[in-house]
C-alpha cells in the first residue's frame, strides 16, 4: 500500500487471480500443480506437519517478501507451508480480467483439497486477498485453525462512511485517467474497474467473517486515509472488528507505513507462529477426540412424540452416532444440563427460494431453531430447465440451513400458456406435464400452487390432477394455498381431497386458517372432520399453519381475479382505469376477502415499495383513505400500481384465536412460517412477526403458557412430522445414523419477541443450533458457518 488505499485496493483486485500463479520460490519450495475447470493453479509447498499454513491467499504486493517468510516459518514451526500468490511479479499488472471473487476462492478451495490442507489450516492474507480469505472461511470454517490478516481488508472495514471516503480519494485519480489515457496495463484495468468499485466494495461489506475462526489483524500505525476524519473512521472500523469476539485481536505494527509486510516482517512472523501454536494445540486435542460434537446431560426429545430422557448425544461426520451415556470426548463439548435437546426444527412453508440465492446466512430462521426450510407455494425461483443449476448454485455458494423446494404447477402452465385465463389443450397439457417431470428429475420435492391468486386461479381441478399425477410418479407431493380460505373454504378443502384421491399424490394444505369472521368457530372443526374422514379412506392429506391472527400477503389479493384474465400487464392497465373501478368496488363489497375480514380497517399496510406511501406503514387502509380523503379501495389499488414492479403487501387481521388453537390440536398439522429468510441488517419486507417468531411462539405460548400442546407433541409437529410429509426420512428425529440437525433451548426462557410493530425482533432462549453436525448458533450468536444442504426429492435420487 504505497499509494492511496483506494489505488492499492483496486490494483489488488486486478492482480488477484489468474490461471497460473508464479511466486518467487525459495530453493526448498516445491511447486504443486492443481487442475480446476480446465486451468492449472500453481501452489508452492514446503513439506511439513499439519496444520498447514497458507501464505498470502491470492494477493501480495511483493512475492519475494512472502517467499522469505515461508522458509523461516517452516523452519521455526515444522509445519507444512503453502504459498498461493496472485499472478504476475510485483506491480507488473499483466493480468487478464475480469477478476472474480468466486473464481479466486474456488481456486484456493481446489488447491487446499488437493493438498490435504483442510483441517487446522492457518490462512495468512495480505491486502485485498482478505476478500478471498473471508469467502473461503465463510464456506469452510471447519478447515481453518485461525487467520492472520496483514494490511487487510475485512468486510467490517467497508462501512458506508469508509466507502464514501475511498471514493473521494479515488475521484481525482479517475478524473486524471479520463483526461490523459493511462499507459500501463495496471492503470488501464484500474480505469476499466472504476465504475464497479463502489458496488464491489458494498458487496464485500455484506460478506461475513466466521465467528468460530480466530483472527489476528495486523495494521500500521498510520492509517491509509490521510485526512483526520477518514483516519479516525478507519481506526473505529478496526476497533469494532477487534471487539466482535474474544478470538479477535488487533496488532499495531509500530514504525510501519501502510505496507506492514515490507516494513515489519518480524511482526507478521511472530503473529503467524502464535496462531500456529494455538492451532497445533487444538489439532492435538482433535486427534484425541472420538466425536466431532458431544452434547452432554440434556433433556433429549427424540422428535417422534416420546417424552424426554436424560442423555448425551454424540455426533460425528454430520450424523448422530450415539445417544445415551457417551464416554468418549468431542472436539466440541456442549453442556446442555437443564436444556432441551431436540431435532432441528423444520419450516414446512418457507418463502426463501430467491432470498437464499442472494444471501445464504438465513439468520432469521436459525435464531428460531429452524434447520430446514421447504419452499414452493409460488414454485421455484427458476423454470424447470434451470432448476438443477439453481440447486447447484445454492450449494456452491453455501447456505446455513438445509433447503428444498417444490416446483410450481402454475410455473408449468405459464411456461406453456403464459399468464392468461383458459383451459389447456391436450398438447399444452402434455407440455405442462413434461415441465413437471423435468423439475422432479432436477430435485423438486413436488409441486405447489397458490390457487387464490391469478394466474393460478385459472387452473381447474382436472389440470391440477394431471400435474399432481406426474409429481406423484416421482415420489413428490402436491401442496396448495387453497382457492378460498373464507366463505367458500369447505369447498376448497373438498377440491384438495379430490385432487389427492384422483392423483394419488400426498396433499398438503398451506397455512391452514379460516379468514372469514362469520365462519369462526364452525368452519375449522368442519375442516378437521373432512380431513379426518379423507385420511380414514386412505387419502394422504395434511396441513401446516402459523400461530398468528393476521395473514400477510400482497395487496393484489383484494383485486377480483377477472382483472388478471388477460395477464398481469393488461390487468394493471385495467386496475388504473377509473371507469372500471366502480365495478371493482361493487365486486369487492359483494364477495371478497375484504368483506370476509370485516372491512378495510382490518387490512394494514406492510410494505408499499414507494416513498409516497411508506409513511403509512402500520396503518389500516381505511385510516390511510381517511387521511388522503380517498376511498380505501382506490388507496389500496393505487399502492399496488405505485409499487410496480414490486408487490405491495399488507397484514390481514382475519383469523380467530379459537380457530388457531383448534387447528393446532389436529394431529396432522405441522408448522410453517410463510416467510423468507433475512440476515444481518436486511429488512423484514414481510413486516409480519412470523418471520422471526413462529417456532418459539409455539412453545412459549401454546405449550408453556396455555398448555394447549405437550412439549413432545409440539416438537413432533416441528420435526419428524414435516420430515415425513416431505419424505425427508434422514432428518427429523434424534437416532443413530440420522443427519445431525439439532435445536437446544431453555424451556423457561424461550420467547418470541417479534411483534407487529417490531417484526424483526429475534427470539430469546434458543442457545444452540446445529446443521448437519456444525454449530450455526452458538450461545445465541450466529457463527457464520454454512453447512446447509440442498434437499432434492426422490425423483432426483432415483434418476442418479
Amino acid at each position: 500500500m504505497r499509494q492511496t488505499f483506494v489505488i492499492t485496493s483496486l490494483l489488488g483486485i486486478l492482480l488477484l487471480c489468474a490461471p497460473v500463479f508464479a511466486a518467487a520460490p525459495a530453493s526448498n519450495v516445491g511447486p504443486r500443480m492443481v487442475e480446476r475447470d480446465g486451468h492449472t493453479i500453481a501452489f508452492h509447498v514446503i513439506p511439513g506437519k499439519l496444520p498447514a499454513i497458507v501464505l498470502d491467499a491470492g494477493g501480495g504486493e511483493d512475492s519475494s517478501h512472502w517467499s522469505t517468510l515461508a522458509p523461516e516459518l517452516a523452519k521455526q514451526t515444522g509445519a507444512k507451508v503453502i504459498t498461493y500468490d496472485r499472478a504476475g511479479e510485483g506491480d507488473s499488472g499483466e493480468v487478464p480480467g475480469p477478476w472474480s471473487l468466486d473464481g479466486a476462492t474456488e481456486d484456493l478451495e481446489a488447491g487446499l483439497q488437493a493438498l490435504g490442507a483442510t483441517h487446522g489450516t492457518i490462512l495468512v492474507s495480505h491486502s485485498l486477498a482478505g476478500e478471498i480469505a473471508t469467502n473461503i472461511t465463510s464456506k469452510h470454517p471447519d478447515w481453518f485453525g485461525g487467520a492472520v490478516l496483514v494490511d487487510a481488508n475485512v468486510p467490517q472495514f467497508f462501512t458506508d462512511k469508509m466507502i464514501a471516503y475511498a471514493m473521494q480519494l479515488y475521484g481525482p485519480r479517475l478524473e486524471a485517467f479520463r483526461k490523459s489515457p493511462p499507459t500501463t496495463p495496471a492503470d488501464r484495468q484500474l480505469l476499466a474497474l472504476s465504475e464497479s468499485y463502489e458496488s464491489t466494495s458494498r458487496a464485500f461489506h455484506r460478506l461475513t467473517w466466521p465467528a468460530s475462526v480466530p483472527v489476528t489483524v495486523i495494521v500500521s500505525e498510520k492509517t491509509p486515509l490521510p485526512d483526520q476524519a477518514g483516519a479516525q473512521a478507519w481506526r473505529d472500523a478496526e476497533a469494532a472488528f477487534a471487539q466482535q469476539a474474544g478470538n479477535r485481536s488487533l496488532v499495531v505494527a509500530a514504525g510501519s507505513s501502510h505496507d506492514v509486510v515490507h516494513d515489519r516482517p518480524d511482526v507478521v512472523l511472530k503473529a503467524v507462529i502464535a496462531m500456529w501454536e494455538k492451532a497445533k494445540a487444538t489439532s492435538a486435542g482433535t486427534a484425541a477426540a472420538a466425536y466431532d460434537v458431544v452434547i452432554r446431560n440434556g433433556r433429549v426429545i427424540d422428535g417422534s412424540g416420546n417424552p424426554w430422557i436424560q442423555a448425551d448425544v454424540a455426533i460425528k461426520d454430520g450424523r448422530f452416532v450415539k445417544i445415551g451415556l457417551v464416554k468418549g470426548r468431542g472436539i466440541r463439548e456442549i453442556n446442555a444440563r437443564g436444556l432441551y435437546v431436540t431435532p432441528g426444527w423444520i419450516d414446512a412453508m418457507d418463502q426463501s427460494g430467491n432470498a437464499l440465492l442472494k444471501d445464504g446466512r438465513a439468520e432469521s430462521k436459525l435464531r428460531q431453531g429452524v434447520t430446514t426450510a421447504i419452499a414452493g407455494e409460488d414454485g421455484a425461483p427458476v423454470g424447470s430447465a434451470k432448476l438443477a443449476d439453481y440447486f447447484d448454485q445454492l450449494q456452491r455458494q453455501g447456505i446455513s440451513l438445509n433447503f428444498g423446494t417444490l416446483y410450481g404447477a402454475t410455473q408449468a402452465r405459464i411456461e406453456v400458456m403464459g399468464d392468461v385465463d383458459g383451459v389447456p389443450t391436450p398438447t399444452q397439457l402434455n407440455e405442462e406435464r413434461a415441465h413437471v417431470a423435468e423439475a422432479m428429475r432436477a430435485g423438486a420435492l413436488g409441486i405447489g400452487t397458490a390457487l387464490a391468486y391469478a394466474p393460478a386461479s385459472f387452473q381447474k381441478t382436472p389440470e391440477l390432477v394431471a400435474l399432481a399425477k406426474v409429481a406423484h410418479e416421482f415420489g413428490g407431493i402436491y401442496a396448495n394455498h387453497m382457492r378460498s380460505e373464507s366463505k367458500d373454504e369447505l369447498g376448497a378443502v373438498h377440491e384438495s381431497i379430490e385432487i389427492g384421491e384422483q392423483s394419488g399424490a400426498p396433499i398438503q394444505i398451506y397455512h391452514l386458517k379460516v379468514a372469514y369472521a362469520p365462519g369462526w368457530g364452525t368452519f375449522m372443526p368442519a375442516i378437521g372432520k373432512l380431513v379426518d374422514n379423507a385420511r380414514a379412506q386412505g387419502i394422504d392429506i395434511t396441513a401446516d399453519m402459523y400461530p398468528y391472527r393476521a395473514a400477510g400477503t400482497g395487496l393484489d389479493i383484494t383485486v377480483p381475479s377477472w382483472v388478471w384474465a388477460e395477464g398481469k400487464k393488461n390487468g394493471l392497465v385495467k386496475l388504473a382505469d377509473p371507469t372500471l373501478r366502480a365495478k371493482l368496488k361493487k365486486d369487492v363489497a359483494a364477495a371478497s376477502l375484504i368483506a370476509s375480514v370485516g372491512g378495510w380497517n382490518h387490512v394494514v399496510l406492510a410494505n408499499s415499495y414507494n416513498a409516497k406511501y411508506d409513511r403509512f406503514r402500520g396503518e389500516s387502509i381505511a385510516a390511510i383513505g381517511k387521511q388522503l380523503k380517498r376511498d380505501p379501495a382506490d388507496v389500496a389499488w393505487d399502492i399496488i400500481l405505485a409499487a410496480q414492479p414490486q408487490r405491495a403487501s399488507a397484514l390481514y387481521f382475519a383469523m380467530s384465536e379459537t380457530d388457531i388453537e383448534t387447528a393446532l390440536r389436529f394431529p396432522w398439522t405441522s408448522i410453517g412460517s410463510d416467510s423468507a429468510v433475512t440476515s444481518g441488517a436486511q429488512p423484514n419486507d414481510d413486516d409480519h412477526p412470523r418471520g422471526f417468531g413462529t417456532f418459539p411462539r409455539i412453545i412459549a405460548k401454546y405449550v408453556r403458557d396455555r398448555h394447549l400442546l405437550t412439549l413432545p407433541d409440539a416438537i413432533r409437529k416441528m420435526t419428524s412430522w414435516p420430515a415425513a410429509q416431505f419424505r425427508l426420512f434422514d432428518r427429523g428425529v434424534i437416532r443413530d445414523g440420522i443427519r445431525a440437525d439439532v435445536t437446544i433451548f431453555d424451556y423457561d426462557a424461550i420467547q418470541d419477541m417479534a411483534t407487529y410493530k417490531n417484526p424483526s425482533a429475534p427470539p430469546k432462549g434458543i442457545d444452540y443450533v446445529l446443521v448437519n453436525g456444525t454449530v450455526v448458533i452458538d450461545k445465541g450468536h450466529y457463527t457464520d458457518a454454512k453447512p446447509g444442504m440442498v434437499l432434492r426429492g426422490q425423483g432426483w435420487t432415483s434418476s442418479k
